[in-house]
């Protein structure tokens, strides 16, 4: 797990303040009692430990009173008594969850900026919809006071048509949030002591963007659920990843797109992304990725590891298009991501593709087109509605929260065989084949309004857009005999812990 900058300062006050919390357990012999997820008024214990063990994110992921995830970089949870402290360490930000009924700690103990929320949070703001896949996953969609515009999620639209919940049209800063006591970003916001930046899309790797699921979890208490789900989805990939990769098939695989004219700094192009999480998936499917060294990439731009083909940089579009058709000669998948010239997926198709890069039918030398093998990322798109105007794609939505899926459709582009008979991509569909979009609407939401406000996390919670169910059962709650801490243990875990912390800095 990567860690970002802190003082020696925060190190050791942060030390002292957990030791200082959690050594009181020691005589603790079980949970407080919660009413609503709250320390009832007036009940609050300072020497018992509300966040004990079985509430905290599973043993696979703690050390002591340390939870380093598994596999994520740019995050990292620690436990006290009554309050837990929640570092983005890629935006060296620090949110402080106090539950709710207790005291907060002392300010002066964590970083400058430090923001304070109490939890479980009843009421949220979210400003993107990569946020809406994690949140729904959780069962926590109808705590939502304010959603994006362009969701997919049937739950979500609901809420929005008509649960009450408000649209947000485009997030610029000046919104209040009435109501919403925390409000989750794509990027930071110090002004507003709610913030929390959510930015699971600049974590490498799809794995590594999937646990952010905990992160999310921690402000609705649910640590531990979370981190069950994740590592059902880690093993359903990592399983998929070793049949793929245990064929003899290796198709070469390239992810392409079409950027307007967007000034100097962002010039009209063809782009081949080479994303890292995007080539990480491609080779574990059990295919190829591009050679951007290749002497075909020699006159594009590279721009943050994506490869540019201007067209101001040619003597017309056509040279363009036919210096991106060169570097894809041989290339066996091609997945568009180009957006829509309309705004429209639902009439995205081959002939849109053509006039889209200047490609044509006759164009034999390129063997994507020879095998009929082009994808699009866009095959779950939520419906245009009375709200708004233009469609929402769940590749931007759930597909970071369940990798394991993607993971699954990408196998079935070269090897079919590999799925269960009958399988059904989730995400991406062959336009070389005619293949549509699949519409989800709010009417496809199974939940009346006051279910989604009220839901608690279950088997019953809706998965990802409906995209796929969980990938297995969610565990029972531990007994009682498992949630007692022994002394023992207790001083064995803050060694542990000290040794945790001096790694993370």
């Amino acid at each position: 797990m990567g860690s970002g900058p802190r003082g020696a300062g925060w190190l050791v006050a942060t030390m002292l303040l957990l030791l200082a919390h959690v050594a009181p357990s020691l005589a603790a012999t079980s949970p407080g009692t919660l009413d609503g997820g709250c320390v009832p008024g007036g009940s609050f214990d300072q020497d018992r430990d509300y966040f004990e063990s079985p509430v905290q994110i599973s043993p696979d992921f703690s050390q002591g009173g340390t939870a380093n995830v598994i596999v994520a970089q740019d995050f990292q949870v620690l436990y006290a008594n009554n309050f837990k402290v929640l570092r983005n360490t890629m935006n060296n930000e620090t949110t402080v969850l106090v539950l709710c009924g207790t005291p907060a700690p002392d300010a002066e103990l964590f970083p400058e900026g430090a923001h304070f929320i109490e939890v479980p949070v009843e009421r949220y703001a979210s400003t993107s919809t990569v946020q809406v896949g994690y949140l729904e996953t959780l069962g926590m969609l109808g705590r939502a006071k304010y959603m994006p515009t362009f969701v997919t999620s049937a739950c979500a639209q609901k809420l929005v048509l008509s649960c009450g919940v408000e649209i947000l049209d485009f997030y610029d800063g000046s919104q209040e949030f009435e109501n919403a006591t925390a409000v989750f970003l794509d990027r930071p916001d110090p002004s507003d002591p709610r913030s929390v930046t959510f930015d699971a899309s600049t974590d490498p790797g799809p794995l590594n963007r999937a646990e952010w699921l905990v992160f999310m979890s921690t402000f609705f208490n649910l640590d531990r659920h979370a981190s069950e789900i994740f590592l059902d989805i880690e093993d359903s990939y990592r399983r998929t990843k070793a049949d793929a990769e245990a064929t003899s098939t290796t198709p070469l695989v390239a992810w392409i797109s079409y950027r307007g004219d967007f000034g100097e700094d962002f010039p009209e192009a063809y782009i081949v992304d080479f994303a890292e999480y995007k080539m990480d998936l491609v080779e574990d499917s059990g295919a190829r990725n591009l050679d951007k060294n290749a002497d075909a990439f020699s006159d594009a731009v590279d721009v943050d590891g994506d490869m540019e083909f201007r067209i101001a940089d040619y003597e017309d579009r056509a040279a363009a298009s036919q210096a991106l058709a060169n570097a894809l000669r041989e290339v066996d998948v091609v997945i568009d991501e180009a957006y829509p010239s309309d705004g429209n997926y639902s009439t995205y198709d081959m002939d849109s593709f053509f006039e889209m890069y200047g490609f044509s039918r006759e164009d034999t030398d390129l063997r994507f087109l020879e095998t009929g093998s082009i994808w699009r990322n866009d095959k779950r798109i939520g419906a245009a509605n009375e709200k708004r105007q233009t469609q929402g794609n769940d590749w931007f939505e759930s597909a970071l929260s369940r990798p394991d899926v993607v993971l699954k459709d990408m196998v079935y582009m070269s090897e079919p065989d590999l799925l269960p008979e009958g399988y059904e991509t989730t995400y991406f569909r062959n336009i070389a084949e005619g293949e549509g979009v699949v519409l989800v609407t709010a009417e496809e939401c199974a939940y009346s309004c006051e279910e989604l406000s009220t839901m608690s996390p279950s088997t019953d919670s809706p998965s990802p857009s409906g995209a796929s169910p969980s990938p297995s059962e969610s565990p029972s709650p531990p007994d009682q005999a498992s949630c007692n801490l022994s002394a023992e243990g207790i001083l064995i875990s803050l060694v542990a812990l000290w040794s945790s912390v001096l790694f993370l800095c």
